[in-house]
């Protein structure tokens, strides 16, 4: 268990420590300070951190996402009943204009 879960303490929090007036907290911030210091060498030659894996990933994924073209499917449902062969005009109409594709449609008419 503390193998996995010793995250280290930043040197802000460890240099407030080792400079507090109480003997107590000085000693044990002395003694996280050094043991820091030897451990985030190795640390830091052999594991990356939650951060730069993030970043990797992320950019992993930004690629990825920029060699795609992207496509979009527009369901329309032809009535507020779900009833088979049942169109309902006014309501189909709406769906078209708020997707914008009655105003595609006249763009393309006018431009013919």
């Amino acid at each position: 268990f503390m193998e996995r879960n010793s995250d280290q303490m930043t040197h802000d929090l460890v240099n407030l420590g080792c400079q507090c007036s109480n003997t107590i907290i000085k000693e044990q911030f002395s003694k996280v300070d050094k043991l820091s210091l030897a451990v985030s060498g190795a640390r830091k030659s052999t594991k990356d951190t939650v951060l730069s894996k993030f970043r990797s990933e992320l950019n992993k994924f930004i690629a990825a996402i920029d060699k795609t073209q992207t496509h979009y499917i527009c369901c329309i449902r032809p009535n507020g009943e779900s009833k088979p062969l049942a169109v309902g005009q006014k309501e189909t109409l709406m769906q078209l204009r708020a997707i914008g594709a009655v105003a595609a449609t006249k763009l393309n008419k006018e431009s013919y």
